[in-house]
């Protein structure tokens, strides 16, 4: 009996290795973790002045899609860009992956919904996005569809994907572009009608997610908030970072699949009362969204105070403002001791790694740093 089953167990483990081997990755690349950022073309930041060392893979954000013909080709301002990116920051990284991010958080979300609607129109989308990477020597696609607000779009949403997987196979089988997607803090998205991404799909044929762990909160309500607050003092914790990946990983998201989104700039607000400058305090209304490099430079100019909230793992800084001196600005974000923090939870978790936005919100580079470090 021990002896029939030590052969079993000879005949069908190599088997079990190369099924889980099949599973682990949508390629025969080995998962290596992803320390990522979006680089967003209107910046001010150059390509030619990104530190590529800082991660193994960039985001070229974005690329429009056609509403009409469903054609990828750059944005009208793009000023040609997109043309030489991928050369100017492998300069400094030759080992750095680049993926062309198509939609945005401006882009028309009824026009993706209308593209992942049928066979031919997904066709129409894939071969035109394939044709772009490959026109501007793109590693890979990303899609941002922000956001799919149906059962409908998110079942069409795991039909796009299944066939973009199988079409990147077929013009390259040997080294397929890599297919990845910006998608949802939670696994549901519940405004606007309803729907759950389709998570076997993901898993089957997208390389990876990029989890958008921030905007939690926002300048739309009326008391200061962490827009990426890994955890809060609410009983159910719903606007949450651990909320979000929670529910992504109970929905079957192998934990390989996701990357955290890592935010390089605040969400503002001006106090109703300076004496009152905690998380929750009252505002007076929204104040600018501005970048960790504004920050720290507002921080310097105004000898703001600052404090890091123990609670939701972030950081906050106040100051009188010069254009409206009875009024004080209040700012959430993360700082490298915040990012640090943020990383170890990924780690936590067995996430694959991170993805910022955005590259150009952090000229001196320190948020990237840390978390690739920390990682």
């Amino acid at each position: 009996m021990h002896r029939l089953t030590l052969v079993l167990l000879l005949i069908l483990w190599p088997l079990a290795l190369g099924s889980l081997h099949k599973q682990a990755s949508c390629s025969t690349a080995p998962v290596l973790p992803v320390k990522s950022a979006y680089f967003y073309y209107g910046q001010a930041l150059a390509a030619a002045d990104v530190d590529a060392t800082a991660f193994t893979h960039i985001f070229y954000a974005f690329a429009p899609m056609d509403s009409a013909t469903f054609n990828v080709s750059p944005a009208s301002d793009d000023g040609g860009i997109i043309n030489s990116f991928s050369a100017t920051v492998r300069k400094s990284n030759p080992k750095v992956k680049t993926l062309l991010s198509i939609g945005g958080g401006n882009s028309d979300a009824t026009a993706f919904s209308n593209m992942a609607a049928t066979s031919a129109t997904r066709a129409a989308f894939i071969n035109q996005s394939i044709a772009a990477a490959k026109l501007y020597s793109f590693d890979g696609l990303d899609l941002d569809w922000e956001f799919p607000q149906s059962d409908a779009d998110m079942a069409n949403l795991g039909e796009l994907f299944a066939e973009w997987r199988a079409a990147v196979q077929k013009e390259n089988p040997k080294s397929p572009l890599l297919l990845t997607a910006a998608v949802k803090y939670n696994v549901t998205v519940a405004f606007g009608g309803a729907g759950t991404y389709p998570v076997d799909s993901i898993a089957r044929n997208l390389d990876w997610i990029n989890i958008m762990s921030y905007d939690l909160h926002g300048g739309w309500e009326m008391e200061t908030g962490m827009h990426t607050a890994l955890y809060d003092a609410t009983e159910l914790q719903t606007l949450t970072v651990n909320f979000g990946v929670k529910h992504w990983l109970a929905a079957g998201l192998p934990s390989y699949r996701g990357a955290l989104g890592l935010a390089a700039y605040g969400r503002g607000w001006y106090l109703a009362d300076a004496t009152q400058h905690g998380v929750g305090a009252p505002s007076s209304g929204p104040a600018e969204v501005p970048t960790f490099t504004q920050i720290q430079q507002s921080v310097a100019a105004h000898n703001a105070s600052c404090a890091h909230d123990s609670v939701t793992r972030s950081a906050y800084c106040f100051w009188r403002s010069t254009a409206s001196p009875n009024q004080t600005v209040w700012v959430g974000f993360d700082d490298p001791f915040t990012i640090s923090a943020k990383v170890r939870y990924l780690k936590s978790m067995h996430l694959r790694g991170y993805a910022f936005w955005s590259i150009g919100g952090d000229t001196n580079g320190l948020l990237f740093k840390q978390a690739f470090k920390t990682l």
